[in-house]
C-alpha cells in the first residue's frame, strides 16, 4: 500500500509537468489567433486592442447618449486624445439599475512634460504615479515619443505614461448604445484580438483543476486516516508514516509548535541561533509592506501629485530603500549554507559530501510549492477576478508563466529571460539556488585550509561590488524609481544576476565560518568593543536608509551617476555586515533585549510560513490591484491599513499552501532519503542536518529529540525566507 501511495504521488508530479507542456503549447496557439476586425461587444464585456498607431481626433457631444470616439489604429475601443501615440487599450462597460460605467485603460506612451499647461480635455485626463498632466501636448510642438515595452500595469515603469479614463453616464444610456458608439471605426483594424465574454475553461484549466482536486482529496484521506485510525481506533504504533504525511492534523501541530528560547548572558555560549527566527519574519513583513506601496503606484490615484511630496519625507525611505531586505535573506542563506556544509564535513570520514543527495534534497524542498503557484498562474489566475486592470495585471504574468515555466523551475530565469519573468519576485530563488550549487566549491576550501581562504573570498566579494559599480557607469543607471527609462536595464544587469548579488551571500559565508568554528566556545569581547559594534551596526543601517534620500528626489538627475553607482555597490554588503553583527552578538551572549525579542518562540510558526508568504504575497497584491474599480486616495495611513489586510490574507493562504504543497513533499522526501540511506532514523537525521538549511519542520522530523547542540538546523527551523 505504501508503494502504491508513493507511486500515486509521483504520478501527480508527472501530471503537473505534462500539464505545463500542454499549457505552453496552448499559449503558442493562442497567440496566433486573430479575431474579425469588426467584432462587436455586448453589455458587461471586455474588449482588448493590440494595435499601435496614432489617435487623430476626438468628438464628444453634449447629449449623454451620443458619445462618439474616432481613432485611427489604436484598437477598436480606444481612448481618444489628439496626437498621442497609443498602446493597446481595453474598455470595460457595465450597466446597473442606476448608471452605466465605462472604463478605459492601457493607452498612451511616455510624454515629455508640457511646456505650458493646456486646457483640460473634455474626454480624458492623463495620469501617472509620478505627476498629473491635464492634457497632451500639441503634435506640432512634441516629437513622437518612442513606445516602450509593456509592463504588468500601464504607466508604472518602462517610460510609459498611462492614460486612464472613467466615465459615469445616466442609466438611460444602455451599454449596447455606448458600445455601438465605441465600435465606430474610421479605418478597419487588422490583427485585433477581442473577447466579448470571459473565455471558457479549456483543457489546461480542467487538468489543473483535476490536479489540485486530487491533491486536496489525498490530503483529506490522509487526515481522516490519521484522526480516525491512528489516533482513535488504533492508537498503537505500527502505522507507516507515509500514510499520514498529508494529514492536516499532524502538519498543523508541527507547523504551530514552538521551542522555548534559551536564556543566556554574556558568560554563556549559545548552542542555537534563535534570533534568526525574528530576523527572517520581520524582513519578510518588510518585503510585503514595501510591495504594497508598489501596488499602490500601479493604480490610478486621486491625489497623484502627493507622491512627490511623499518622496520628500524621510520616512518614505523605509519603502524606497527596502531592497536591502533582499540582502538580509542572502546573508542568512550564506550563513546557514556554510554552517551546514562545515558540520557535514566535520562528521564525514575523509571530508566527503554526497552532492547529488544534497542538491536533490534542496530542489525537492523548494520546487513543489513554486510549481503549484506557476500552474495556478498559467491556467486559473485570470478566472479569479475581473476589473479594468485585470487583463493588464494577469495576462502578462500568465503568458510569461506559460512560456517560461521551465526556466523558473530550473532556476535559471535570471539569465535566460530576465525581462519576462514568470513571477516577478521569483528571481531571488534562481540566484539563491545558483549560489547554493556553488557553495561546496567555496566552503570546502574553508574547511580544508581555514582562514587562509578568507582572502580569496574577500577578492570575490570585491569583484562583485566592482562589477555593480562599473555596470552603473557603463549603462548610466539610476536608482530612483522616477528614472523609468533605465529601470529594466538596472534590473537586468545589476539586480537579477547572481554575480552582482553575491556580495551579501559571501558576507554570510564569512559569518557562518566564524560561528561554526567558535561554536564550542564563547568569543570574549570587551564591553567597549561590544558597544562600538552595536553602534556601528545601527549607524550603518540608518545611514543606508537615509543616504538613499537624495537619490530618489525629483531632481535626482543633478547628481552624477557615480553617486548611484557607489551607493549600490556598497549598501548591499554594508547592510549584510550589520545584520551579521546582530546574529554574531546574539549567539555569543551580547544581544540582551534584542536577542530576547528576535529569539522569542512566537516567531517560529511564522518563520515556517515565510516561504509560502514570499511566493503568494505579490500575486495576491497584483490581483487586488487588477480588480480595483475606482481611483485610490494615497496616504501612509491608508497604505498601512491596506498592508495589514494584505498580510493577514497572505498568511491565511500561506498556511493552506504549506499544508497542501510543502509539508507532504517534505514528509515524502524524508522517507525516501531515509529508505535510500538504509541507516535508520539516526542516519537519516544526520543526512538531513548535513544538507538542509532551507527546511520547514513538518512530517517525519526525527531529530526533534536530539540535543540542541547536535541539532542546530532543526532547532532553527531553517527555511530561509525567499524574497
Amino acid at each position: 500500500m505504501c508503494n502504491r501511495l508513493v507511486g500515486w504521488l509521483l504520478l501527480l508530479l508527472l501530471m503537473g509537468l505534462l500539464l505545463m507542456v500542454v499549457v505552453s503549447r496552448n499559449n503558442r496557439r493562442h497567440s496566433a489567433r486573430i479575431s474579425p476586425p469588426q467584432q462587436r461587444l455586448p453589455a458587461s464585456s471586455v474588449g482588448c486592442g493590440h494595435e499601435r498607431g496614432t489617435i487623430r481626433s476626438a468628438i464628444c457631444s453634449s447629449p449623454p447618449c451620443s458619445l462618439a470616439c474616432r481613432r485611427r489604429s489604436c484598437g477598436r475601443w480606444s481612448l481618444v486624445m489628439p496626437g498621442v501615440s497609443c498602446r493597446p487599450v481595453c474598455w470595460r462597460v457595465t450597466s446597473t439599475s442606476s448608471a452605466t460605467t465605462i472604463s478605459a485603460w492601457d493607452c498612451g506612451t511616455r510624454l515629455a512634460p508640457p511646456a505650458a499647461a493646456a486646457a483640460p480635455s473634455r474626454v480624458a485626463t492623463v495620469s501617472s504615479p509620478y505627476r498629473s498632466i491635464p492634457s497632451c501636448q500639441n503634435p506640432s510642438t512634441t516629437t513622437s515619443p518612442k513606445l516602450q515595452q509593456q509592463r504588468i500595469m500601464p504607466g508604472t515603469s518602462a517610460g510609459v505614461w498611462a492614460i486612464h479614463l472613467g466615465a459615469c453616464l445616466p442609466a438611460t444610456c444602455t451599454a449596447d448604445h455606448i458600445l455601438q458608439r465605441l465600435n465606430t471605426s474610421v479605418v478597419p483594424v487588422s490583427g485585433l484580438v477581442c473577447s466579448s465574454t470571459v473565455p471558457p475553461l479549456g483543457t489546461a484549466q480542467f487538468l489543473a483543476i483535476g490536479l489540485f482536486a486530487a491533491i486536496g482529496l489525498l490530503v483529506l484521506a490522509s487526515t481522516v486516516y490519521d484522526v480516525l485510525v491512528v489516533r482513535w481506533l488504533m492508537p498503537a504504533p505500527g502505522h507507516h508514516p507515509i500514510l499520514t504525511i498529508c494529514s492536516l492534523y499532524t502538519n498543523v501541530r508541527k507547523l504551530l509548535a514552538t521551542t522555548p528560547g534559551v536564556e543566556r548572558d554574556a558568560s554563556k555560549k549559545s548552542s542555537t541561533i534563535d534570533c534568526i527566527h525574528g530576523i527572517r519574519v520581520l524582513s519578510m513583513v518588510w518585503v510585503v509592506f514595501s510591495h504594497n506601496y508598489v501596488r499602490i503606484g500601479m493604480v490610478p490615484l486621486l491625489n497623484s501629485p502627493v507622491i512627490l511630496t511623499w518622496l520628500r519625507s524621510y520616512h518614505s525611505m523605509v519603502v524606497v530603500a527596502s531592497t536591502v531586505s533582499v540582502d538580509t535573506f542572502f546573508l542568512l542563506s550564506g550563513l546557514l549554507t556554510c554552517w551546514s556544509i562545515l558540520n557535514a564535513l566535520d562528521r564525514s570520514p575523509g571530508g566527503r559530501l554526497n552532492l547529488p543527495v544534497m542538491y536533490a534534497h534542496r530542489y525537492l524542498r523548494l520546487t513543489p510549492a513554486l510549481a503549484a503557484l506557476i500552474l495556478y498562474t498559467a491556467t486559473l489566475m485570470r478566472y479569479s477576478g475581473s476589473g479594468p486592470f485585470w487583463d493588464g495585471a494577469m495576462t502578462l504574468m500568465a503568458d510569461n508563466c506559460r512560456t517560461y515555466w521551465w526556466s523558473t523551475l530550473l532556476y535559471i530565469q535570471n539569465y535566460v529571460n530576465p525581462t519576462e519573468l514568470c513571477l516577478g519576485h521569483s528571481w531571488y530563488l534562481s540566484v539563491d539556488m545558483q549560489l547554493y550549487l556553488c557553495a561546496p566549491l567555496l566552503v570546502y576550501p574553508l574547511w580544508r585550509w581555514g582562514h587562509r581562504v578568507l582572502l580569496p573570498l574577500g577578492a570575490l566579494l570585491l569583484t562583485s561590488m566592482l562589477t555593480v559599480f562599473v555596470l552603473f557607469l557603463v549603462y548610466d543607471l539610476r536608482l530612483s524609481f522616477l528614472a523609468v527609462d533605465g529601470e529594466r536595464l538596472r534590473h537586468r544587469y545589476t539586480y537579477y544576476p547572481t554575480h552582482t548579488r553575491a556580495g551579501a551571500w559571501l558576507v554570510g559565508v564569512g559569518y557562518g565560518y566564524a560561528l561554526q568554528r567558535t561554536r564550542k566556545r564563547r568569543v570574549r569581547l570587551a564591553p567597549w568593543l561590544v558597544f562600538v559594534g552595536w553602534l556601528v551596526a545601527a549607524g550603518t543601517m540608518a545611514t543606508i536608509l537615509l543616504s538613499a534620500y537624495p537619490l530618489h528626489q525629483p531632481d535626482y538627475a543633478q547628481l552624477p551617476v557615480v553617486v548611484d553607482a557607489t551607493y549600490e555597490a556598497l549598501n548591499r554588503v554594508a547592510w549584510a555586515a550589520a545584520i551579521g553583527w546582530i546574529i554574531f552578538a546574539c549567539v555569543n551572549g551580547y544581544g540582551g533585549a534584542v536577542d530576547r525579542f528576535l529569539g522569542a518562540p512566537g516567531w517560529q510558526p511564522f518563520g515556517r510560513l515565510s516561504y509560502a508568504i514570499y511566493l503568494l504575497h505579490l500575486p495576491i497584491q497584483l490581483m487586488m490591484a487588477g480588480s480595483i474599480r475606482q481611483p485610490y486616495y494615497f496616504s501612509d495611513l491608508l497604505a498601512t491599513y491596506q498592508f495589514w489586510g494584505d498580510l493577514g490574507f497572505t498568511c491565511t493562504l500561506a498556511l493552506l499552501w504549506v499544508l497542501l504543497f510543502e509539508s507532504p513533499i517534505i514528509g515524502l522526501e524524508r522517507i525516501l532519503f531515509r529508505t535510500r540511506g538504509g541507516g535508520g532514523e539516526r542516519d537519516a537525521a544526520t543526512t538531513d542536518r548535513a544538507v538542509d538549511h532551507c527546511k520547514t519542520e513538518g512530517p517525519g522530523v526525527v531529530a526533534d529529540s536530539l540535543p540542541a547542540s547536535k541539532n542546530l538546523h532543526h532547532s532553527l527551523t531553517l527555511q530561509t525566507a525567499r524574497l
